[in-house]
C-alpha cells in the first residue's frame, strides 16, 4: 500500500488501550504507537515526547529509526525551537530540510498530542531521509486528524498505568498494614452495614477465639466468654449507629479482662479487642499495696485522734473522784469525748470496708443536679453562688448512692474553700465531672497530701472525705485530678471511666 494512503485499522488500533497491561507495560505501548504511526505516514525516523506535569518540560519516551541516534535525555520546552512552538499553538507543523537542520532528512513533522482537556500531553516527531519524497499539505492534515486519535490513546494509556500503580501501591499498603495488624496484640475486625465480616486479623480469633469467615455474620460462633460476647455485641450495635463505644468487661468463670473499643465507618464498623487481663491484675495488686501503705498511715493517725477524746475522758474520770460535785458536768464531758470515739469509729469502718458497688446506668448530669439542689441552702448561707453546666447526655455505669456521696463532698469542699463572695461552677460532659471553685487556691505541698487518710487543713472533720472520693472514684475504673494555683482557686477533675 502507497505510503500516502491512509491505514484505518492502524488509526482505530492506536485506540486500543489494553496493550499497555501485556509485557513491557506503558513503554513498549508507547514504542508500538510509534511505529504504527511511522508506518501510517511512511516515516523513516520518530520519536515520542511526553508532558513532565512536574516539570512543565515534554521528554523522551521513545524512538526509533533515524531519530533513534536523539540522546535519552533529550527534552522539549514549550515556546522554544519548532516543536515548543507546536506545543504552544496545538497546531502540526511541516518542516523541510533547511528548517530541521540534518542533511539525511528530507522533511520532517511536528505533531502536538493535544489531550480530552485540551492541553498538550505530548509531541509526535515524524521524519523522512534523503530519496524519499518531502511530507505534503495533505500529510499535515491527515496529521492533525491522527493526533487527535494518538493523544487519546496515550492519554488512556497513561491513566491505565496510573490506576495500575494506585492499584499496586493500595496492595502494598494493604499487605503492609495487615501485616503491622497481626504483630499488634490487638484483634482488629472490621464488619459491613449488616454486620458481616469484611476482614480481621489472626489476633482477632487467637484473642475471642471466634472462628470467623469473611462475608458471613461476626456473631454466628460464640466468643471465649458470655461477657465478651455480650460486650462485643453492645459495641458493634453502638458503632453502626454512628457512634464510638469503649467498653471494659471480665469474665468471672476465666479471670480474664478485655477492653472493647468499637467506631464507625463509612457503610460498617471497625471493633478492636485488646486482653488487659495481667493489667487488671497488677493494677488489683497496686491497688492492695497501697491500701496496706493507707492502712498503715490511718492507724498512725487514729491512734493521734484517739489519743485526744481519751485524754479528755481520763481527766474527767480523775476529776470526778476528787471533785463528785461536778460530776454532771464531768459526765457530759466524758460522753461527748465517748462520741467522738464511737463517731470516729464509724469514719475508719466505713473507709476501710471494701466497697461493693451496685452497677447500674446513671445519667451523671441528673446526680449533680439534684445534689446541688440538695445544698442550695448551705452555699445562699454563706454567701457563694453555685452554677451547675451540662455539656451534653453523660450515662455512666455506676453506683448512684456513691455517685451522690462523691459529689456532696466535693461540693462541700468546694464550699469551705470559698468567702463570701465567692462562686463554684460545676460541668459534667461524657462521663467526666469537674468542680471548680474560686477560693484561696491550695499549695503544692498540700496539694500532695490531700487524699492521705485523716489529713486535714480544717479545724473539724477527720480528714477522710477526699480520701474517700478517690476510693469510690478508683472503684468505678476512673481517675481523680486536682489542678490548684495560690489566689486563683481549685479545680477537681473527675473521669468515671465507663460509659453504660
Amino acid at each position: 500500500m502507497p505510503s500516502g494512503t491512509p491505514r484505518r485499522n492502524d488509526l482505530w488500533s492506536l485506540l486500543d488501550a489494553s496493550w499497555a497491561a501485556e509485557e513491557g507495560g506503558l513503554d513498549a505501548f508507547l514504542h508500538r504507537v510509534l511505529e504504527r504511526s511511522a508506518a501510517h505516514f511512511g516515516a523513516t525516523g520518530a520519536s515520542l515526547f511526553l508532558l513532565d506535569e512536574d516539570t512543565g518540560e515534554f521528554r523522551l519516551a521513545t524512538k526509533s529509526g533515524l531519530d533513534a541516534r536523539m540522546p535519552d535525555d533529550a527534552v522539549i520546552l514549550p515556546g522554544e525551537g519548532f516543536a515548543g512552538k507546536a506545543v504552544r499553538t496545538g497546531r502540526p507543523l511541516l518542516l523541510g530540510p533547511e528548517q530541521g537542520g540534518r542533511r539525511e532528512l528530507t522533511s520532517a513533522m511536528v505533531v502536538p498530542l493535544v489531550g480530552p482537556e485540551g492541553d498538550c500531553i505530548g509531541v509526535l516527531n515524524l521524519s523522512r531521509g534523503t530519496g524519499l519524497r518531502t511530507f505534503s499539505a495533505n500529510d499535515l492534515r491527515r496529521a492533525r486528524a491522527v493526533a487527535g486519535h494518538l493523544a487519546l490513546a496515550v492519554s488512556n494509556a497513561m491513566l491505565f498505568r496510573r490506576m495500575d500503580e494506585a492499584v499496586r501501591e493500595a496492595r502494598a499498603l494493604h499487605l503492609r498494614l495487615r501485616t503491622v495488624l497481626d504483630c499488634l496484640g490487638v484483634g482488629m475486625l472490621v464488619i459491613d452495614s449488616d454486620g458481616r465480616v469484611i476482614q480481621h486479623n489472626a489476633q482477632f480469633g487467637i484473642m475471642t477465639g471466634a472462628n470467623l469467615v469473611d462475608g458471613r455474620a461476626w456473631n454466628e460462633r460464640p466468643t471465649v466468654s458470655r461477657e465478651l460476647t455480650e460486650t462485643l455485641a453492645r459495641a458493634v450495635g453502638v458503632a453502626l449507629v454512628g457512634r464510638s463505644e469503649r467498653r471494659h468487661c471480665t469474665s468471672a468463670t476465666t479471670d480474664r479482662s478485655w477492653v472493647v473499643v468499637g467506631a464507625p465507618m463509612r457503610c460498617g464498623a471497625a471493633i478492636a479487642v485488646e486482653e488487659v487481663t495481667e493489667l487488671d491484675r497488677l493494677q488489683r495488686e497496686t491497688a492492695r499495696t497501697s491500701r496496706l501503705a493507707e492502712i498503715g498511715q490511718m492507724t498512725a493517725a487514729i491512734a493521734h485522734e484517739i489519743r485526744n477524746p481519751l485524754t479528755g475522758i481520763r481527766t474527767a474520770a480523775q476529776l470526778v473522784r476528787t471533785c463528785p460535785e461536778q460530776s454532771d458536768e464531768l459526765g457530759r464531758i466524758i460522753e461527748e469525748e465517748a462520741v467522738k470515739l464511737n463517731h470516729l469509729c464509724d469514719d475508719f469502718l466505713e473507709f476501710a470496708r471494701p466497697l461493693r458497688l451496685e452497677l447500674t446506668p446513671v445519667d451523671l448530669g441528673e446526680v449533680v443536679r439534684e445534689v446541688a439542689e440538695s445544698c442550695r441552702a448551705e452555699f445562699d448561707s454563706a454567701g457563694v453562688s453555685l452554677a451547675v453546666r451540662k455539656g451534653g447526655l453523660s450515662i455512666i455505669e455506676a453506683d448512684r448512692r456513691r455517685v451522690e456521696q462523691v459529689c456532696r463532698n466535693l461540693l462541700l469542699n468546694a464550699l469551705q474553700a470559698c468567702e463570701r463572695g465567692g462562686e463554684v461552677e460545676v460541668l459534667v460532659e461524657e462521663g467526666r465531672l469537674s468542680v471548680v471553685d474560686s477560693g484561696a487556691g491550695i499549695d503544692d505541698e498540700t496539694k500532695d497530701k490531700l487524699f492521705t487518710p485523716f489529713f486535714t487543713t480544717k479545724s473539724r472533720g477527720t480528714g477522710l472525705g477526699l480520701s474517700t472520693v478517690r476510693k469510690i472514684v478508683q472503684a468505678h475504673g476512673g481517675h481523680i485530678s486536682v489542678h490548684s494555683e495560690l489566689g486563683k482557686g481549685t479545680s477537681f477533675e473527675l473521669d468515671f471511666g465507663k460509659a453504660a
